[in-house]
């Protein structure tokens, strides 16, 4: 226990001489009165956070009404991409209202092009780390749901486990090429 080896510190300086029991004492004096110091500033850090946290965004509605809201609101509004936990939280700590979760960001994070290299479960557990770190709503950017109808069922019942607030898809071939390459057909799935 610390305090009984600073109880146990200042007997034996004691014992060695008055006049070094009083200099233990005045460092373990400034040693509380820093320590009180340091949880002041951490309570006062940590509720600056929380409040700060609660100006952005309303953590007690849930993503997915969040993203309706957002949606369906008159005002322009914006989100920003993010593709791993830590930029999500920087997302949501700038004060942007949501996060698109872009393929090729995600990819390229994963070191793969955007061409559908990245699994589903891989993208998947990035945005598991996004939603851990965030109360704000996630839209990914599903590509072209990474198959068939199956799979984009079995996609989005994941991504309702896992918080994500929608998923956007493109009604393209499945694998999907990056609309960024130059001259890249782009065939669209017969309806």
């Amino acid at each position: 226990h610390p305090l009984s080896i600073a109880m146990f510190k200042t007997v034996r300086v004691a014992r060695a001489g008055l006049r070094k029991a009083r200099s233990t004492k005045r460092v373990l004096s400034a040693r509380s009165k820093a320590s009180t110091r340091i949880s002041a500033a951490t309570a006062t850090a940590t509720t600056s956070r929380a409040q700060s946290r609660r100006h952005f965004s309303d953590t007690s509605v849930r993503p997915t009404t969040q993203l309706k809201n957002m949606l369906q609101s008159k005002d322009l509004e914006f989100i920003m991409e993010a593709h791993n936990g830590l930029s999500a939280k920087i997302v949501q700590e700038t004060g942007f209202k949501g996060i698109w979760g872009s393929g090729l960001s995600i990819s390229a994070q994963l070191g793969v092009r955007d061409s559908n290299e990245a699994s589903w479960t891989q993208v998947l557990e990035v945005l598991e780390m996004m939603t851990d770190a965030t109360h704000v709503p996630i839209l990914l950017d599903g590509d072209t749901g990474y198959g068939n109808f199956n799979n984009a069922r079995r996609l989005v019942r994941k991504l309702e486990q896992r918080g994500v607030a929608g998923v956007c898809m493109e009604d393209k071939l499945f694998p999907k090429t990056n609309s960024l390459l130059a001259g890249a057909a782009q065939p669209l799935a017969d309806i």
